[in-house]
């Protein structure tokens, strides 16, 4: 397990990549890398932020339950949250609801609709419009989960 504390120059290339979660990194901040069997995470303050999926930055599900509206959401009903908090992908009937602005390929968290709670991150497969006119299939594909090896690993 390799373990390396992030430079300023490099925190700054950081910051540039995760603008468009609206995070920030301080410069008072600890920034860590670390590399292991389960991939690559970014530890802010000992905390986990963000892990890399096939070279993308993906935000961590405790920074999603951490930060208010950090990603656009696509919230599920009741029914479906047994199926994604053990790694489903949302599937179109399950949808209660999806932020505007969201475009195929953004990642986003999935929330349930009682509590707003973040039960997942995940990459969306339409447009707000068409996941939200499509009546069956998958609509969001689960990336990160409540319960997976990236949630209950100790850092």
């Amino acid at each position: 397990m390799a373990r390396r504390r992030l430079s300023k120059s490099d925190l700054k290339e950081l910051n540039e990549k995760i603008a468009v979660f609206s995070l920030v990194v301080e410069k008072k901040d600890a920034v860590e890398i670390l590399d292991d069997a389960d991939g690559t995470f970014y530890l802010v303050n000992g905390a986990p932020w963000l892990f890399e999926e096939k070279g993308k930055l993906i935000p961590h599900l405790k920074a999603v339950l951490g930060t208010a509206k950090l990603l656009p959401r696509v919230t599920v009903d009741a029914g479906a949250v047994k199926f994604v908090v053990n790694g489903a992908d949302v599937m179109r009937p399950g949808v209660v609801s999806a932020d505007e602005g969201i475009a195929k390929g953004d990642i986003v968290a999935v929330v349930e609709a009682t509590h707003g709670k973040a039960l997942a991150v995940g990459e969306a497969l339409f447009d707000t419009k068409e996941l939200l006119a499509a009546t069956g299939g998958k609509v969001v594909k689960s990336l990160h989960h409540v319960g997976d090896k990236r949630w209950t690993k100790e850092f």
